[in-house]
């Protein structure tokens, strides 16, 4: 009998262990918390993204990715965004349209329009 209990401790320890290694090195857990994101993604969704995804590649325009907020000394608090600039290019938005570089983009999953205008901002390098 002891070996038995023994045996199913020894399991659920590794299990809990696994599941804790896998969801601190590999993969991230996300609630969309607003509207921001539809109609990609929408409020209330879970999403679970890969930590790896960028180990051997940097980020690209279009990529939607899932960050730390910066402002948040615990790391808890989570966004869900799409890149639009990457180090070295300039945004800015004229006429409710988000120019990257001077060229209009085209952007089919965004919900609303964008209002107002905005920049031009240039991308420092190394950021997105």
């Amino acid at each position: 009998m002891k070996k038995e209990i023994l045996s199913w401790v020894k399991t659920i320890i590794l299990a809990v262990l696994l599941a804790f290694v896998v969801d601190t090195v590999f993969i991230v857990n996300a609630t969309v918390p607003t509207g921001s994101m539809e109609n990609t993604i929408m409020a209330g969704d879970r999403i679970l993204a890969l930590r790896t995804s960028y180990w051997f590649s940097d980020p690209e325009r279009g990529d939607v990715v899932v960050f730390e907020d910066p402002d948040d000394p615990t790391g808890k608090t989570l966004y869900v965004k799409r890149i639009i600039g990457v180090g070295g290019d300039t945004v800015e938005v004229q006429d409710g349209e988000v120019l990257v570089n001077g060229q209009v983009q085209d952007e089919p999953y965004i919900k609303e329009i964008t209002e107002g205008d905005f920049g031009p901002y240039h991308v420092p390098e190394g950021c997105y």
